[in-house]
This record gives C-alpha cells, structure tokens and sequence, in this order.
C-alpha cells in the first residue's frame, strides 16, 4: 500500500473540549463588564448634572425672591418653583422645601427628608444623593440671604436621559454574544484554520463595535450635560435680569461653578454652547444677556465629555481581555498533529 499522509486536523487529536469554551467565557463576561462601565460612568454624569441644576436653581430662587428680616417671602418662593418646574427650559423635576415643607406639588412625595439626609445638608454647596421612588434625586441646601445659614432645601431629578442601553447598543450586544457562541463551536469543531481564524475576527469585531459604541453613548451623555448645564444657567440669568428688585450683581450667583466674565456686549444669535481653547484649555462657553443693562455674561467650564478617560481606558481594557480570551482559546483549543 502506498501511505496517504492526512492534514494534521485529520491525524491529530483534538485538545479537551473546555479549551475551547474557556476564551468565549472569558469573553461573555468582558461583555458584562463594558455595560457595567459604561453605565457606571453614566450615572455618574447624570447625578453630577441633577447636583449642578439643583444648585443653579436654589440660587435662582434666592436671587429672585425677596428678603426681610422675618426670611424669604413664602409666597414669592411658591409662585417661582412653579413657575420654573412648569417652564418650558428646565428640565426633569425640582422641589422647593422651606425648613421641610415642600412649596410646589410633591409629584414623588420627597418631603419630607429624613432627617439623616437632612443632617448632611450643613452647608452651601454641598450636594447629596439619594434615591427615592425609584428615581435618583439631587438635593442641595437652600441657604439664606447671608448665604451661611440654610433656609430649606432643593431637590432635582431626571434632568439628563439616558443614552445607555440604546437599542444599537443591545442589537450590537446580541450579535456580538452569537458571535462569541458561534467562535466556542468553531473553536471545537473547525478544522480549517481559516474558518477557526474567520470566527476569531468575527467575534473580535462584533466586541469592538459594542466597546465603541457604548463609549460613544456615554459621550453624548456627557456632551449633554454640558450644555445642558451652560444653557439652563443663562435661561434663569435672564429670566431674572428681567425681575423686579433683582441686582445685577447678584446675577453670577446663579451660574453655580462656573467661571463667569462680564462682557460688554453679547454677540447676537448665539444660542448654542460653544467649546474654544483657551488658556485654560478646551473650554464650553455660551453668553447670557441681561437686556436691562444691554451688556451680558460669559459663562465657561470644562466640558464634561473631556473627562471620560477613565471610561475609555476601562472599554478598552475589557475589549482587549475579551480579544485575548478568544484568541488563547482558539490557539489551545487547536488540533495537534498525531505524534
């Protein structure tokens, strides 16, 4: 007989099967990981815009309402927390509590605060989280007119959608979970190696795309929130430029942690948040103006989205585990030539 010499795969063995699931195991779990990152990274940015509105809005309130000896006009207090939760601009919801005794309607019944959160609350420009009603709510102290003692408090809520899951995020989260359980069977049962290599890059691919996708998401997030920010805090500088007995000196108190310049005259138009390099770095700016005195203010801050690295650096890593699980598990799992 004339000997027949057979490829490897025919004429070797195959490695244990566990091999050849271990590396899309190891993968499915990366997958996990990049959600919890992403919506990790996520919430955090929304929280952080509930905390930024709830302070913009608690000076807005104290900018615009009157003050005596006997402490804030209550019906003044009412008449405005009404008239920003039903405007138009703001978004998501906000209460108005003096001492502890909500001022407009409790839509998710958040008054009164437990007096644990309430102890927190010691002094201007600290901001507590809590979650309430299922919803994750902002809350800020509402300090008096010598802006030490606290009056009452401000809470606000559900200012900033979610961008994570979207619905391209869970079909590419889908596909990339069927091409990770199609590379497993190639990986056991393939012999040619540029189908085993074809299944590889598929499944590669597929946990690339969701790992730039979910970033992306938290990005628009992120871009949200900037100018979501920027634009609420000129809408209520000029909502109460136009007040009666307002000082305009006291207008900047409103953009609460930002940096705030006046300008002599606003550029005419301008109604988006524009990002410029300055010498502070990559700066968002927008300009609010206060038609009594013809003159505005420049508003700034650091975007948001400019400080995702943290984000990106985690997708990155979980895409790359992923991407070395896969590819140990293809190379182990391999079939061997007969010795």
């Amino acid at each position: 007989m004339i000997p027949v010499s057979l490829p490897d795969s025919w004429s070797g063995h195959r490695p244990p099967p566990w091999l050849a699931f271990s590396g899309p195991v190891v993968a499915a779990g990366a997958l996990l990981g990049m959600w919890v990152t992403a919506g990790q990274t996520e919430e955090v940015v929304r929280r952080r815009t509930d905390s930024a509105l709830a302070l913009q809005a608690a000076a807005y309130f104290s900018v615009v309402t009157p003050w005596s000896a006997a402490g804030y006009d209550a019906p003044r207090l009412i008449s405005a927390v009404n008239a920003l939760g039903d405007g138009s601009f703001w978004p998501g919801g906000v209460q108005l509590a003096l001492g502890n005794v909500a001022l407009a309607t409790d839509t998710i019944g958040l008054a009164p605060l437990p007096q644990a959160l309430l102890d927190q609350l010691t002094r201007p420009g600290i901001a507590v989280h809590t979650t309430h009603a299922k919803r994750s709510v902002s809350v800020v102290p509402f300090v008096g007119r010598d802006s030490a003692s606290v009056a009452g408090w401000v809470g606000t809520w559900d200012t900033l959608s979610r961008e994570v899951p979207g619905l391209r995020a869970d079909l590419l989260a889908l596909l990339a979970l069927l091409g990770i359980g199609g590379a497993g069977l190639a990986f056991l049962r393939e012999k040619a190696t540029r189908f085993r290599l074809l299944a590889l890059g598929v499944s590669t691919g597929l946990v690339l795309l969701l790992g730039a996708d979910l970033g992306w998401s938290v990005r628009l997030t992120a871009r949200s929130s900037t100018d979501l920010q920027l634009l609420t805090a000129r809408r209520l500088i000029e909502v109460a430029a136009t007040g009666t007995g307002v000082r305009r000196a006291r207008l900047p108190e409103i953009a609460a942690g930002f940096t705030v310049e006046p300008v002599g005259a606003p550029p005419p138009g301008q109604l988006d948040v524009e990002r410029v390099e300055d010498a502070d770095g990559l700066r968002a700016v927008i300009i609010a103006a206060t038609p009594r005195t013809r003159d505005g203010l420049r508003l700034s801050m650091a975007p948001v989205e400019a400080g995702l690295l943290g984000c990106w650096v985690g997708l990155t890593s979980w895409v790359l585990l992923a991407a070395l699980g896969l590819g140990a598990s293809a190379w182990a799992s391999r079939p061997r030539a007969a010795e």
